[in-house]
């Protein structure tokens, strides 16, 4: 029999979550475009309209920032369960195992902050210098940059990476979301989900995928 391997027009999935619209170049992430959620709503606000009616009601930047940084609290209480264990393994596969190491019972905002306390202890490690305790009083962008250096960095480096964490916050059924939909589906942990996603978002194809894009960028710089 013919084997059919385009998905061109093929329904896989209704979301309410985003509308992406390659050709046109128009992303919708629950009715908000990405510039409304880097200007009015910062990583943090934008995580709570992504979860909001799914990880719980009334969402709210101010709850959400206050969420991830007790999840903050909580990873960082945790290092000494796989930090030392990480060796000098690259840091992909170093925070694989940050992710690999939550409870299966793990709250969503505990997941996601796993993953900014890990980065940055991996990094400090990498410098020969101790983890940094994180600061609740920061934002998700703000307190790994200050984590990763060891002290505030200027306001304007926060933002740019709070913006880029809005970018690329969603853009439909890509190759790790749907990875994770796989696992959800067979009712297997949050954690499981997360943590298949992760490993799918680690292929070239995928999170490598910046890297021609800043190789395009230098180009264009450099030839004025």
């Amino acid at each position: 029999m013919p084997v059919d391997s385009g998905l061109a027009g093929l329904v896989a999935a209704e979301t309410v979550l985003s509308y992406s619209d390659g050709a046109r170049g128009i992303l919708w992430v629950r009715g908000h475009t990405l510039a409304d959620l880097a200007a009015n709503l910062g990583y943090d606000g934008a995580v709570g309209v992504l979860w909001e009616g799914f990880a719980g009601e009334g969402l709210s930047r101010e709850t959400m920032r206050a969420r991830l940084a007790a999840g903050r609290a909580k990873a960082f209480a945790r290092l000494g369960d796989w930090l030392d264990s990480a060796g000098g393994r690259p840091p992909v596969e170093a925070v694989r195992l940050a992710v690999a190491s939550l409870p299966d019972d793990s709250a969503p905002a505990d997941i996601l902050a796993t993953l900014p306390v890990a980065i940055a202890a991996l990094l400090r490690r990498r410098q020969g210098a101790a983890p940094l305790a994180p600061d609740p009083a920061r934002g998700t962008a703000d307190d790994l940059l200050r984590m990763t250096h060891g002290k505030p960095v200027a306001p304007a480096l926060a933002a740019a990476l709070d913006t880029y964490f809005c970018a690329v916050i969603d853009n439909g059924l890509n190759t790790s979301a749907f990875t994770a939909r796989v696992i959800a589906s067979s009712r297997a942990s949050l954690v499981s989900a997360a943590l298949g996603a992760y490993c799918a978002f680690t292929g070239p194809l995928h999170g490598g995928a910046p890297g021609p894009t800043l190789d395009m960028l230098d180009e264009a710089a450099a030839s004025g």
